[in-house]
Formats: C-alpha cells, sequence, structure tokens
C-alpha cells in the first residue's frame, strides 16, 4: 500500500454492512426459535438456552459483519485534488481538501486519513489504502510512486454500520425472545399455566442479557479475528486481487 492517491482513483466500500444485515437475520431467527423452544422448560435449561441464544444471535451478527467486511466493491473516485503538484500527470489528493464521489452517500466526502510526515499544500497527503469520511476507503494509486510515513486520521470516520443500526438490531433481537416467551404464556392460557411458565420466561431473559453482554465484550472480538485469520484480506470484487488493509 502507500502508493499515491490522485485524482480520478477509485474508492471502495466494503460488504459489511451487508454481511451484518444477514447475520443479524439469521441471529433474530435463531432467538426466536429458541425461546419458543425453552420458555416451558426447567430453570437451568431456561439460563443455559437465554446464554446461548443471546452469544450466537450476537455471533452471527458480528460474523456475517466480519465477512461481508472481507469484500470491496467501487463506489466512486477522487474527484477533486490538488491545483498544482501532480503525479503521474495527475492532480496530488490529500486530506480534507480532496473530495470523492460516492455512490452510497449523498453529496461529497472527504479523504480523512493521510501520511503522518509527507504533505502536499500544507496538508496530509493522502494513499491508496486511506479512509475518507463515509467510510470508503480509496482503492486506486499510483503504479510507481510511494508515499511514505504512518498512517492519521485527521478526520472522523464513519463506520460502514451505523450505529443506530447496530442497536436497532439488538432491540429486534430482545422482541424476538419476548415475542417466543409471549407465544408460550398465550399457550398455557391459564393463569396456573402462565405462573409455570413466568419464572422459566425470566430465567430465559436473565440468560439472554448476560448472553449478549458476553457476546459483545468477549466473544465478538475473538471471533473478528478468528474470521479475518480463515478468511484472509479483502477481496476487491471489481477485478479480483486482493487488496492488502496493510
Amino acid at each position: 500500500m502507500f502508493e499515491a492517491a490522485r485524482f480520478g482513483d477509485e474508492i471502495s466500500h466494503t460488504s459489511a454492512l451487508g454481511g451484518f444485515l444477514i447475520g443479524a437475520a439469521l441471529g433474530i431467527a435463531l432467538v426466536a426459535t429458541v425461546a419458543i423452544a425453552t420458555f416451558t422448560c426447567g430453570f437451568g435449561v431456561a439460563l443455559l438456552a437465554g446464554l446461548a441464544a443471546g452469544i450466537g444471535g450476537s455471533l452471527l451478527t458480528a460474523a456475517g459483519e466480519a465477512i461481508g467486511s472481507m469484500f470491496s466493491s467501487p463506489s466512486g473516485t477522487i474527484t477533486t485534488a490538488s491545483p498544482n503538484v501532480f503525479i503521474n500527470s495527475r492532480k496530488a489528493a490529500r486530506v480534507e481538501k480532496s473530495i470523492g464521489a460516492c455512490d452510497k452517500h449523498p453529496g461529497p466526502v472527504q479523504i480523512a486519513e493521510g501520511s503522518t510526515n509527507v504533505f502536499i499544500n500544507s496538508v496530509a497527503a493522502a494513499r491508496k489504502g486511506d479512509k475518507l469520511t463515509c467510510g470508503a476507503t480509496i482503492s486506486g494509486g499510483s503504479e510507481n510512486v510511494i508515499i511514505g510515513g504512518g498512517t492519521y486520521r485527521y478526520l472522523p470516520v464513519d463506520d460502514e454500520v451505523p450505529e443506530w443500526l447496530r442497536t436497532t438490531v439488538d432491540v429486534l433481537m430482545a422482541i424476538a425472545g419476548a415475542a417466543g416467551g409471549i407465544a408460550q404464556l398465550i399457550k398455557a392460557g391459564t393463569q396456573a399455566g402462565m405462573k409455570a411458565v413466568m419464572p422459566c420466561a425470566l430465567k430465559f431473559t436473565a440468560g439472554f442479557v448476560a448472553g449478549e453482554v458476553a457476546s459483545r465484550y468477549v466473544v465478538e472480538p475473538v471471533a473478528r479475528k478468528a474470521i479475518g485469520g480463515l478468511v484472509g484480506n479483502p477481496v476487491d470484487l471489481h477485478d479480483g486481487p486482493q487488496a492488502d488493509p496493510r
């Protein structure tokens, strides 16, 4: 990486959002299925089932996102660059001042990352692999000009999976678990039946919450690293070769 970025060079987004949504759908279905099957079981079974559902649902979501992030496709180009510095006869791209046009986001987006010690027109030089504010990555660059230095994030970068969507999925998983319990409560019907089901429902809910917490802070980070190691480097769906994330 570190190839110099220029006017007209390609930017790409990964498929993290699509993978996240597929994993979330599978996770919600899993939680609902386990809830329906175990709300009327014994205390220990309900607790363990809730724990497994919480971990499993979150793990499927994280796995989908991690696998999706391994694949990228073109989403636009760099549309403004330096007025007087050229690389391979093309204007050099810079942090903040250079703009990209992204198919997946309305309006222009700025280049957010760049070199720590190479500057063009008093702002950091941008390279292949640096990110834009929309979360896209510069995927094109010079074939023979390398710009050194570390990478620094000069502007905020949006997550490809927005936080509001993550929160929505968490809420939907909780609703899926509750819906399974409600189905069993309706099935139980009588007051005596509801009294029998309610303790298991509470146990399942406690297990589910514990599973969600364990998954978010322990299981998911480990799973992301494991999946990344198994799948390998991101693949550019436009031309096939692997793209090294540095």
